[in-house]
């Protein structure tokens, strides 16, 4: 699979500090439930199959170096709150990173059961700035219950504001069709994505097997700023030549996922 870093952005994993400070610099607006109805929508009208989601929420909680043994207790309150069950803890400690994370899965429902889930508190001494403290939150669920993914969004959205600081959360659906789409089929599916919301297509990303278009739609969700634009949507399908079919991800603001 191969992943685009969109507008210069390098989000990776729940591991990638530096890079999910990056985007949480430049995250504007509240924190909406309406988002995923927003990716809902432009999901749906690609006509791909759901296959599952993320919600992905980073959050800088404050600038303070933390011990590693607090961090384990704080994380653990918020996997708590998350639902996680069959928790296992990850500790790392060296002289200028602190990490506590707890993974597990949750259910939404029976459509929905084992959402594998994960609560990362990471506290970082920078340097050239002031030491900085985050909370990173995942919910990956692989399921077509669109329900689900509104219903994560909304718990984790909850724990982010709990939490304090000022969360930056994204909802992503993904699915495939069926076949490999080629480029010109690829772009009007987009293009029925962003006519769904109400969107402008901004900027875009064309290769051989992979078209990714990032945009601003009609919604009151969450957007980022790339030089002088907003972005609030991202749609991108991928042709999968060993499931021969094209995978198609909607993310708001952005993409958090690999394809």
């Amino acid at each position: 699979m191969k992943k685009l870093v969109l507008l210069g952005l390098a989000i990776t994993t729940v591991m990638s500090y530096f890079a999910g400070q990056t985007f949480a610099e430049v995250l504007h607006g509240p924190v909406s439930n309406d988002t995923p109805q927003f990716v809902e929508r432009a999901f749906n009208a690609t006509h791909a199959q759901m296959s599952g989601f993320e919600v992905h929420d980073w959050t800088t909680l404050h600038n303070a170096f933390v011990p590693v043994k607090t961090l384990v207790a704080e994380a653990k309150a918020y996997a708590h709150e998350l639902g996680l069950h069959d928790m296992h803890l990850y500790e790392h400690q060296d002289p200028n990173d602190h990490v506590a994370q707890w993974s597990g899965t949750v259910s939404f429902g029976p459509h929905a059961k084992d959402v594998t889930t994960s609560v990362e508190m990471a506290s970082m001494l920078l340097p050239d700035a002031p030491a900085q403290t985050v909370l990173i939150l995942r919910y990956l669920g692989t399921t077509s219950d669109e329900q689900a993914f509104a219903s994560a969004y909304a718990r984790l959205t909850e724990t982010a504001q709990q939490a304090g600081g000022l969360p930056k959360i994204n909802g992503t659906l993904f699915g495939n069709v069926p076949g490999l789409q080629g480029e010109s089929e690829r772009a009007t599916r987009i293009a029925k994505a962003y006519q769904a919301v109400f969107a402008k297509e901004l900027q875009s990303m064309v290769y051989p097997y992979t078209t990714s278009i990032a945009g601003y739609g009609a919604a009151p969700v969450p957007y980022l700023v790339a030089g002088k634009q907003l972005v609030n949507i991202q749609v991108a399908m991928h042709e999968d030549s060993f499931e021969h079919n094209t995978k198609v991800l909607v993310g708001s603001p952005i993409i958090t996922l690999e394809y």
